[in-house]
């Protein structure tokens, strides 16, 4: 039988050259399906409405292919077809075509055999886009044509008008003399003016570098930090994000820079703490702290405080530095209260042996006085 269809579908089509000429010039686009719908043939027309190019195609079931993708409507119309084998189904489909929008008239239209039975689909498209454009085009021109016929008319009236004004200007060309004069003393005032724009200017420039060197060393400083940070612009995007942030989080900066706090691939509800801790420092312009924060990635899962500082600003909202600083285990911290207690001990007794030695002296000065 599969033998049998596609004898048909030859015999309907006919692959030959002359064939596939005739569909390249035809103007919309046009792709073929087999009984088993699967795309066998296809026009460039067709190629460019749908953002393709044949060798993603042929040889793929519809419901496989990128017109799919493009068009997830478009299987169910065909079996639409199927059921009705008889009449041609018709729809729309806007589509993304290079990030635009492209509305097209699809019709999906069965093929039949000698014997009656279907063989084959036809996919027709139409950009509709493109066609509402032509219209808009052609009424606008039409009204248009009626807008010069009306301005016409009042440009023979304004010209009487601008005869008579032009005698008024002949008068105000006497007048625009005499403030000439005037300009080109305000000229002279302008230049002195504009020299001291430049010595601003310079001073400006010399400023800026001072500035730009600054940010270079905070975000040098920033950088060089062992814990994780991020600086967000006044509009709440990331605008900064070290390495070792880049290392917790196990994300590049370039896939975090842009994106608002609400929008960190990170656990929900630490994000979702985090944007609430922000608008409260926002309200209070005070540095907030999130304490015990259970950060799982990828690699480990640790228990971090969250720092939230509001950064420096003119009025308006601030910028925030967020810092997540590592929490010590237990042991670590007996052993660094450990560790403290022993220097706090041994300071202590370093500050002792001074006054004893003092005193030690004070006493044998004395017994000497006392035999002499």
């Amino acid at each position: 039988m599969a033998v049998c269809i596609t004898r048909w579908i030859l015999a309907e089509y006919s692959f030959s050259g002359r064939r596939n000429r005739r569909l390249e010039v035809l103007e919309p686009g046009i792709f073929s399906l087999d009984a088993n719908d699967v795309l066998i043939n296809q026009n460039k027309s067709a190629l460019a409405l749908w953002g393709l190019s044949g060798g993603q195609l042929i040889g793929q079931a519809i419901g496989d292919s990128a017109l799919m993708k493009r068009c997830a409507e478009l299987p169910a119309r065909i079996e639409e077809s199927h059921r009705a084998p008889d009449r041609v189904v018709k729809f729309d489909c806007t589509i993304d075509v290079d990030g635009k929008a492209r509305t097209l008239a699809i019709s999906v239209r069965p093929v039949k055999g000698s014997t009656g039975d279907r063989v084959g689909t036809l996919i027709y498209a139409e950009d509709m886009t493109h066609r509402e454009k032509l219209q808009s085009t052609i009424e606008q021109l039409e009204s248009t044509g009626e807008e010069l016929q009306s301005a016409n008319e009042e440009l023979e009236t304004t010209n009487e008008e601008l005869q008579s004004t032009n005698e008024e200007l002949e008068t105000t060309n006497e007048e625009l003399q005499s403030t000439n004069e005037e300009l080109e003393t305000t000229n002279e005032e302008l230049q002195s003016l504009n020299e001291e724009l430049e010595n601003m200017n310079e001073e400006l420039e010399f400023r800026t570098r001072e500035l730009d060197s600054l940010n270079s060393r905070y975000a040098d400083t920033l950088e060089r930090m062992p814990w994780a940070v991020a600086v967000l612009d006044s509009d709440g995007k990331v605008q900064f994000w070290n390495s070792a942030a880049q290392k917790l989080f196990d994300m590049e900066a370039r896939s975090v820079i842009g994106l608002e706090l609400s929008q960190l691939p990170i656990q929900p509800a630490l994000r979702d703490a985090l944007v609430r801790r922000r608008k409260a420092m926002d309200e209070r312009n005070t540095p907030m702290l999130l304490r015990n924060q259970e950060l799982k990635t990828k690699r480990s899962t640790s228990m971090f405080d969250v720092h939230l500082t509001p950064l420096s600003h003119d009025g308006g909202k601030p910028s925030l530095l967020l810092m997540f600083a590592p929490q010590q285990p237990e042991a670590d911290k007996h052993s660094a209260s450990g560790n403290s207690r022993s220097r706090n001990s041994s300071g202590a007794k370093r500050k002792t042996q001074p006054h004893a030695a003092k005193n030690a002296t004070t006493r044998g000065g004395n017994s000497n006085k006392r035999k002499k």
